[in-house]
């Protein structure tokens, strides 16, 4: 009995551990999603899990859930009990099919987790626990289910080899692209997962050129640092405005863009550098350890 309390309570990053035989988490998590994928090809599955784009619907019905669908919800996403079955739902009208597909990923994590769970406590019931650890861990087992980590590497690799063999630097920016394109996930995961695994010094943002803010940023020191310094190098520095809301300190911008005129007159600064998809959106990513300060 006390042997059956210890695993219940034990952290759910100890039971995958345990259930994987890993001793890190990184594999851990790479060992129960290729488990997952080797038992879904069993059954006959190929397409979205053989290769990507990967299917998360799939996984979700070899864990157990007779349906996935969208529903009403006030969260991204859960699980419904129906006597004896169970669904995954997701929030109807989320915003873009990849945010679709992570929260289905997400929920796909909980039963996988479910299952570790069941397989080294029989008794165990299922239970949506709601800590912060747990929803972190379904996140990072859903990006591995989307965007497999040894299949990042690969691609990076065979971008590379491909771009040395013709006399060029690997461009970073449009690796993240192919990447978002490839495994269906959106802009911002696949430059997350990019620099994560490829580029771990380094630091991604993608800016809004037309309201003068970030859209998102990872990993960069100093980010209004980054749009102030565009503008100095532009000469209209006084036009930066500095607001308060809600979420404290905001820069924003008045005038024209700046980032278009610079790339125009070639005056891109050195230590980043950026990949334009439309004419309000400009990617960048920065180089390790390059702190934009706001005093520089």
């Amino acid at each position: 009995m006390a042997s059956i309390v210890k695993h219940v309570f034990a952290s759910p990053v100890d039971l995958l551990k345990k259930a994987t035989a890993s001793s890190r988490r990184e594999d851990a998590i790479t060992r129960l999603v290729a488990g997952l994928r080797s038992k879904a090809t069993a059954k006959g599955c190929s397409a979205g899990v053989d290769y990507p784009p990967y299917d998360p619907r799939i996984f979700a019905e070899l864990l157990g859930a007779s349906k996935t669908r969208p529903a009403d919800l006030s969260v991204g996403g859960r699980i419904v009990f129906e006597g004896d079955k169970m669904a995954v739902e997701y929030k109807r009208g989320s915003g873009s099919t990849e945010r679709s597909r992570f929260t289905i990923a997400h929920e796909v994590a909980h039963l996988a987790l479910w299952e570790v769970e069941k397989n080294l406590v029989p008794d165990a019931k299922p239970r949506r626990a709601r800590s912060q650890v747990v929803e972190r861990l379904c996140d990072e087992i859903a990006t591995e289910l989307l965007a497999p980590r040894e299949e990042i590497i690969g691609n990076w690799k065979a971008f590379s080899a491909s771009a040395l063999s013709t006399g060029k630097s690997p461009d970073s920016l449009q690796m993240i692209q192919h990447l978002a394109e490839e495994f269906a996930i959106s802009l911002q995961m696949a430059a997350i997962r990019f620099v994560e695994i490829c580029k771990p010094r380094a630091g991604v943002g993608l800016l809004d050129l037309e309201k003068k803010v970030f859209v998102w940023c990872h990993f960069v020191p100093g980010r209004y640092g980054l749009l102030e310094y565009l503008l100095q190098q532009h000469g209209d520095y006084k036009r930066l405005l500095e607001v308060k809301s809600d979420t404290g300190k905001a820069r924003i911008f008045s005038g024209s863009a700046t980032y278009p005129l610079l790339k125009q007159e070639g005056r891109v600064p050195a230590e980043w550098r950026t990949l334009s998809f439309n004419p309000n959106l400009c990617l960048v990513i920065v180089k390790p350890r390059f702190v934009f300060d706001r005093q520089r």
